[in-house]
């Protein structure tokens, strides 16, 4: 079996085809509870911050130390906690004009494809017209901007950009701020011919939510279970998924660059003699893998190549340059193949000409805490 080795330079390559990819979809199931079901375990985050009622039905793709993602039916689900900008970190009642133009865009960058937009802003001023009896005069009032608040959280709705092929192109969900400078937010996306399902969801798993006091976690995890494996990513980095359930991607959201990360399993035959490769011989067998895999990428530059042996998996983590758009991008790709014929890549990336040495450094650290979870 031939394996497809993803470069930065096919990372928006990728994208575009993960977004036309499908995840395998279950029954269409709606989020309800009968007396004879199974009673719903219940999500707690390390970070604290809320806990969840989880259906008994649904297919996990990743849990992290802030966070969940699942599937349900033709419904994709993630809570997650964010840190608000501090020129957020104040009450959202209390919001100004501007202050609520740069949350809404807040609300739509931390989404998992970009160019969704909100159906209704509340900045959109509704106008009322009336005619004076007798005359050919309209008077319009404009109404005063107001946040969408009900209770304490911010209702939202997200459309896909024109012409998208996305799958799961309605998205709802609700944001509950935390101590002014944080945020639970609870989304569905779903299929648009689903999205009287996906907005139930919604209403069922806000209904259950309880919101508390969340709290510093030392440490960023990400647990996919039915990849097995766990990984430790940098501070402040938020994990998410565009449509292919073997990918896992994060990108950091306090970075003014683009750093981020890809972490793909997947199966091969075609390197078992990496796997197996003894101490002694696994040196020659990375080098042979990085010269094969960069032999027709003359944009990328191997700066340095490091054979690695990660709780009995055999790997290689390699430094490169690569140029995107005449643009230097710096690159750690890391390759770990198991005896099983799993095997993964975790590729972090970053545009940061200036800090380069310090996150190619906590990248590293990132891969090292690698742990294949079923290790045989």
């Amino acid at each position: 079996m031939m394996v497809e080795i993803i470069t930065s330079k096919g990372r928006k390559t990728m994208k575009k085809t993960l977004r036309l990819t499908a995840l395998a979809l279950l029954a269409i199931a709606s989020f309800t509870f009968h007396a004879n079901a199974a009673e719903p375990t219940v999500f707690q985050p390390v970070s604290g911050g809320y806990s969840l009622a989880l259906p008994s039905d649904r297919t996990e793709i990743y849990r992290t130390t802030k966070g969940i993602r699942y599937i349900l039916g033709t419904q994709l689900i993630n809570a997650d906690v964010y840190s608000l900008p501090n020129f957020l970190a104040v009450p959202m009642k209390n919001y100004s004009v501007q202050q609520i133009a740069d949350f809404e865009k807040f609300i739509s960058d931390i989404e998992d494809f970009p160019g969704f937009t909100l159906e209704q802003s509340a900045l959109d001023q509704e106008t009322t017209e009336k005619k004076n009896l007798g005359s050919n005069k309209t008077d319009t009032t404009k109404l005063t901007p107001k946040l969408i608040l009900n209770e304490n959280y911010y209702a939202f709705t997200l459309k896909p950009p024109a012409n998208s092929t996305i799958t799961r192109d309605f998205i709802t969900g609700r944001a509950y701020q935390l101590k002014n400078d944080k945020l639970v937010v609870v989304r569905v996306s779903a299929p648009i011919r689903d999205k009287i399902i996906a907005q139930q969801t919604l209403n069922t798993l806000t209904h259950n939510l309880k919101v508390s006091t969340s709290k510093y976690a030392e440490d960023n995890v990400i647990v996919a279970k039915q990849m097995n494996y766990e990984i430790t990513l940098p501070s402040g980095w938020h994990a998410f998924t565009l449509q292919a359930d073997n990918i896992i991607m994060a990108k950091s959201l306090s970075s003014v660059h683009h750093d981020e990360v890809l972490i793909r399993s997947f199966k091969t035959q075609e390197y078992s003699s990496f796997a197996n490769a003894t101490a002694d011989d696994l040196p020659t067998e990375s080098t042979s893998f990085v010269e094969k895999i960069t032999k027709f990428t003359p944009n990328v530059t191997v700066t340095k190549q490091e054979p690695i042996v990660i709780n009995g998996i055999n790997g290689v983590i390699i430094e490169s340059t690569d140029n995107v758009n005449l643009k230097q991008i710096f690159v750690v790709n890391a390759y770990f193949f198991a005896k099983d014929n799993s095997a993964y890549q975790i590729m972090f990336t970053t545009d940061d000409t200036i800090n380069y040495d310090l996150k190619i450094s906590a990248f590293k650290n990132a891969v090292k805490s690698f742990k294949k979870t079923n290790l045989k």
